[in-house]
């Protein structure tokens, strides 16, 4: 039977047998099928086919899967960067179609609320699980409820485009999550706030972290004891690291002010990733004259090389403008990197639960400014830490979430089968590719 999971991601195929998609999502479904090998044959992503330019530009750092190997397939859903209008007259039609015939092929469909309302294809996904009585999971990876806010007093968005969120998306969101608690099977949600607000309590409602690495990347005793020695030592240069993409939410920009603002630092930042931002982020270097101050890296491909490289970085920067979750903070734990960062509610979270994040006021540089400072003054005052990060990375594998998980499914499928049987036999397998990506 297979696992069907529909997310937003984008995959590119390469062939019958074999796509690419972002190295550690490649590795996550590499485990997910490894552990639930006794009750599935196979796993089944229906996603986002990746544009041409895209893969030209990435196709280094992503994964490929084979299906004969991996038992992993993907099944294109519609082609990246489609229009609204496009997406509605052309490809909705045949989005359900392709829907239904992988759901009543399923044993399990996994999938989450649709945050893109335009293109609501995960959502209907759970819900034509529910009507075939399938086992469903439904995963909840990010809280935007304080993304308008956060949107608006930034002056990335208008008053007309905040309203319109706030008070006609927001709701249709949470009319989505109030539906899948109640007729999801397993429902999973990455933030505190969620499972309270929504969880109410049910046996079924769970917390998640999703972090990507395993147990063999997390740095070693050896390694850890000299990071803090050298951060013992007098007068080091702070080596301070953002690593991710360059879009603007990221508040990557945010950091370069603040480095620029802390001015008797001994600090060097390191920023290493791609994206839109780029030019803008050079530009502000150049203009705040901190060119020997910033060195910009090319991205590394997620592995043995991307760890190794963060080892030898003493502290990361997170300046989230926008509701953000990235897995980048466990890697950086992983690596023996504790964190500064804005206090928004993911990273005040991770400082309550490990104790390896420094947090200061959403949106204030000043203030950020400051912390920076004073880490780079002294920082020795990082070494405690430093130790936490490891010890919550070591607690915070991706197989040790992956097996809760599992575990859970696990008891979502025991309990669906004393239930009816499926509403209709599966229809025979059809082959179809997405047209003009």
């Amino acid at each position: 039977m297979r696992y069907l999971m529909v997310v937003p991601v984008t995959a590119r195929t390469l062939g019958p047998d074999d796509f690419a998609t972002e190295g550690p999502f490649a590795d996550h479904l590499r485990v997910v099928r490894e552990l639930l090998h006794d009750e599935i044959d196979e796993l089944v992503v229906a996603g986002v086919e990746m544009r041409d330019e895209d893969y030209a530009r990435n196709a280094e750092h992503l994964g490929v899967l084979h299906a004969p190997r991996d038992h992993v397939r993907f099944v294109p859903l519609f082609p990246d960067g489609l229009g609204r209008r496009a997406f509605w007259t052309k490809w909705w039609p045949r989005v359900v179609r392709r829907l239904i015939e992988e759901v009543a092929r399923a044993k399990v469909v996994h999938a989450g609320p649709s945050h893109d309302l335009w293109r609501p294809f995960e959502v209907t996904a759970l819900g034509l699980g529910a009507a075939f009585g399938r086992t469903t999971l439904s995963v909840t990876d990010i809280d935007e409820r304080e993304s308008a806010r956060m949107m608006y007093e930034t002056g990335r968005w208008s008053r007309r485009v905040y309203s319109t969120t706030r008070y006609l998306h927001d709701p249709l969101r949470d009319l989505q999550h109030r539906a899948i608690v109640r007729a999801c099977d397993l429902v999973l949600f990455k933030g505190d706030r969620l499972v309270a607000d929504y969880g109410g309590g049910r046996p079924h409602v769970h917390g998640i972290f999703d972090p990507g690495f395993e147990a063999e990347q997390v740095v070693g005793d050896d390694l850890v004891r000299e990071k803090l020695a050298r951060l013992r030592e007098p007068g080091p240069t702070l080596q301070l690291l953002y690593f991710g993409r360059f879009a603007y939410y990221k508040g990557v920009h945010h950091m370069v002010e603040a480095l620029a603002q802390a001015t008797d630092a001994p600090a060097h930042l390191h920023l290493m990733g791609y994206g839109a931002e780029e030019p803008a982020l050079r530009r502000l270097v150049d203009d705040r004259r901190l060119g020997a101050r910033v060195t910009f890296h090319e991205p590394v491909r997620y592995g043995p090389a991307f760890f190794d490289k963060l080892r030898g970085f003493d502290l990361m920067l997170a300046a989230p403008l926008g509701v953000d979750t990235p897995r980048s903070a466990w890697d950086a734990f992983a690596s023996g990197l504790p964190i500064l960062a804005y206090d928004t509610e993911f990273y005040a979270g991770l400082a309550h639960r490990t104790g390896a994040v420094e947090v200061v006021p959403w949106n204030d540089v000043g203030r950020y400014a400051e912390r920076l400072r004073a880490f780079a003054l002294e920082p020795a005052s990082l070494a405690p830490l430093v130790e936490r990060a490891v010890a919550a990375a070591r607690d915070n594998t991706q197989r040790a979430w992956l097996e809760r998980r599992a575990a859970w499914t696990r008891e979502a499928l025991e309990a669906k089968r004393g239930a009816r049987p499926p509403i209709r036999p599966a229809p025979p397998p059809r082959d179809e590719h997405v047209e003009g990506a």
